[in-house]
């Protein structure tokens, strides 16, 4: 389910009616962070173009760190690079998919034995590692920058410490786009924008308070896809509370329970829709939303948050990510080593593989796989140490 058709109604935000002159296709959970369904007749150009936007904008921009780490497939371009630190201080790009790149490039002279000189480079570009091997030239006159290029590494930076990836969402526009993606799905699955009275006192006055607040209380999911970190909505009509509630999630991470309408007088309705925004895949879920009014005040004032609750619902989706990259970075250098290693070894297309041959294989691929493997374990001592430490309170 991709796009939803419907009769034009009022715009959700200034409460005009919507033409075909006027209507606008709407992204029910923004594209900027890997949505994909879309409704007509919900809101208008103006108001998409001006608030929606501006709202979804705002969310985009908190949750891009965790786009670019999850590498999610948008419909247009890729979410922009971002600034980051680690545990350790260490600041660089975050790339889309995870990886990671000198946030500036950095330059080491080493003498090796017997005076031969080695430069170690980092950089974002090929191109940016020529134009420092040229200005190194000036001091060097006898430097082969294209020999050096050739025996570069493409690849990616392995930080020593920990990502500091920011899980905070909120404010007055982003809280507005929660509201709006709810408010959209309510539509797109045959409820009335002119129904949904306080989110649209919401979407439409400034001064309005929040009608949501975040729950992980317990897993309101039923048929979460276990390790992914999915976006999910929904809808559910309560009609012996008289409420119409909604709920979305980001990433299996950011869970928010949404009130629509506090007069609602319709049938019983429940209605879920979930994607991964890495894939596109949709799942088939649920989620029932069996909340009071009572239960409402108490979800808008925080108290459905256990401790470490959060914490947990982040580590779930993230060890399985992180996994993920782990293993398509081990294959990436595993690849480069053996390229590397034919292209060095002597051996031409159609010789026959050697014991000699095969030992200098061999030892080629472990001297290019060995800055990896030594990253790897000096990685895994800063975790243990950083976890005895935090064990014993040192």
């Amino acid at each position: 389910m991709k796009k939803v058709t419907l009769p034009r109604g009022n715009c959700v935000i200034c409460g005009l009616p919507i033409t075909a002159d006027t209507d606008s296709r709407e992204h029910v959970i923004t594209n900027a962070i890997g949505g994909r369904l879309k409704t007509n007749g919900f809101i208008c150009q103006d108001c998409n173009s001006t608030k929606g936007h501006s709202w979804d904008t705002a969310l985009a921009r908190q949750l891009n760190g965790l786009c670019l780490y999850f590498g999610i497939a948008r419909e247009r371009g890729e979410s922009p690079t971002q600034q980051i630190e680690t545990t350790t201080g260490e600041r660089f790009e975050l790339q889309h998919g995870g990886g990671l790149m000198p946030h500036k490039p950095t330059i080491k002279e080493i003498q090796r034995e017997g005076g031969r000189l080695e430069l170690q480079i980092t950089a974002q570009t090929m191109e940016e590692a020529r134009k420092i091997l040229k200005r190194k030239k000036r001091k060097y006159p006898g430097l082969d920058i294209e020999q050096a290029l050739r025996t570069a590494t493409n690849g990616l930076s392995a930080p020593t410490g920990v990502l500091k990836l920011s899980s905070e969402v909120g404010g007055v526009e982003s809280d507005r786009s929660i509201v709006k993606t709810t408010a959209a799905f309510a539509h797109c699955v045959g409820l009335e924008v002119d129904g949904l009275n306080t989110a649209l006192e919401y979407l439409r006055n400034s001064d309005a308070e929040a009608p949501f607040g975040y729950y992980y209380e317990v897993d309101l999911v039923i048929g979460r896809p276990a390790g992914v970190p999915i976006h999910c909505v929904a809808v559910s009509g309560i009609p012996e509370h008289r409420l119409l509630l909604g709920y979305v999630e980001f990433f299996g991470v950011h869970r928010a329970v949404v009130c629509l309408s506090d007069r609602y007088s319709g049938e019983a309705i429940h209605r879920a829709y979930a994607i991964d925004p890495t894939t596109g895949k949709t799942f088939d879920v649920q989620v029932r939303l069996p909340f009071s009014m009572t239960d409402l005040r108490q979800i808008y004032a925080y108290e459905k948050i256990p401790p470490g609750a959060m914490e947990r619902a982040f580590t779930e989706v993230l060890i399985p990510a992180r996994k993920r990259q782990y293993d398509n970075e081990t294959h990436r250098q595993i690849s480069d080593a053996v390229n590397y290693a034919w292209k060095n070894c002597g051996a031409k297309a159609g010789d026959i593989m050697t014991e000699e041959l095969a030992g200098k294989m061999v030892a080629l691929i472990a001297e290019r796989m060995q800055p990896f493997l030594l990253h790897r374990i000096r990685q895994r001592r800063g975790r243990e140490d950083a976890a005895n430490s935090a064990l014993t309170g040192r």
